[in-house]
């Protein structure tokens, strides 16, 4: 049988990563640790105003895999004035305005480092309530766009973009939320310990998303509630962060900050990113019928 060019690009990941995986999660973490397989960055400056915060590539340093002695410097992510509407729509100016934009997004295959195919853009804020995030998924060829309209957790093989959420900054635990280009939802954990690795797509909490494809690529928006998730009880809460996409067609991993497989570990090459000032808080307690 003649394999597909996800299954080929699972397998070398596979290979690359010689990691120790179950056959449940062979898609999964195929494409995941790869992306979570990364070297560090270094963040030399972030362009500041009173409208809008930028982490670009002119305001970005890539640092080489071998030199791990300069601690990457965290990122403030900023406070929104008022809530985005979770619509999918590509149409409010609180992200350009208030919102952390990132754009320096690189390959982690099949070129390490390497410039996409296509272009990608990010934002990040939060309010009392909710962390939310926007992708821009830009693609020239948008009619070659992988997605469909499933159930949740059904979407591995479209194309998608995710959030990597490590709230308690150990480099052991993160939250996966995964969409598709329409905003269909995944959720999973992704667990380090002593050298061996999972992905355990049984985890699901709830967050709020919405996707549309247009001529120009995907828009995806999603608000994660705090009540959603589990953090430390801080003023300052330091957590590290991974935002990806994949292109299926292509079996192109997308990731910000930059990622290296000379660098041993996962979760430590994360960018670190913190979260000012109190926040609604759950207890977290899950009822199963």
């Amino acid at each position: 049988m003649r394999r597909t060019p996800l299954k080929h690009l699972i397998e070398r990941i596979k290979d690359l990563m010689h990691t120790k995986i179950t056959f449940r999660f062979i898609i999964t973490f195929g494409l995941i640790a790869g992306i979570m397989g990364a070297g560090p960055i270094l963040v030399s400056s972030a362009e500041t105003s009173t409208s809008a915060t930028t982490a670009t590539a002119s305001s970005a340093s890539i640092s080489s895999p071998k030199d791990q002695s300069t601690p990457t410097p965290a990122i403030n992510i900023p406070f929104l004035s008022h809530p985005p509407k979770i619509d999918g729509k590509f149409d409010n100016p609180l992200w350009d305005t208030e919102a952390l934009q990132i754009t320096d997004f690189v390959q982690f295959t099949p070129k390490e480092k390497g410039e996409p195919s296509q272009r990608t853009v990010a934002w990040i804020g939060y309010d009392t309530k909710n962390l939310y995030l926007a992708i821009r998924a830009y693609d020239t060829e948008p009619d070659k766009l992988r997605y469909c309209v499933t159930t949740r957790d059904n979407c591995m093989e479209d194309d998608w973009v995710f959030l990597s959420l490590d709230t308690f900054n150990e480099k052991r635990r993160s939250y996966f939320l995964i969409l598709n280009p329409l905003g269909i939802q995944m959720d999973m954990l992704r667990l380090e310990e002593g050298g061996n690795d999972n992905m355990d797509d049984s985890w699901d909490t709830m967050f709020f998303s919405n996707g549309r494809v247009d001529d120009e690529g995907f828009f995806v928006e999603m608000a994660i509630p705090f009540k959603s998730i589990r953090f430390p009880d801080a003023e300052r809460k330091l957590w590290s962060v991974i935002v990806g996409r994949t292109i299926a067609r292509t079996g192109e991993i997308i990731s910000w900050p930059a990622m290296s497989k000379n660098v041993p570990g996962l979760l430590t090459q994360a960018q670190e990113m913190v979260v000012e000032g109190a926040v609604e808080k759950g207890s977290n307690f899950e009822i199963m019928p």
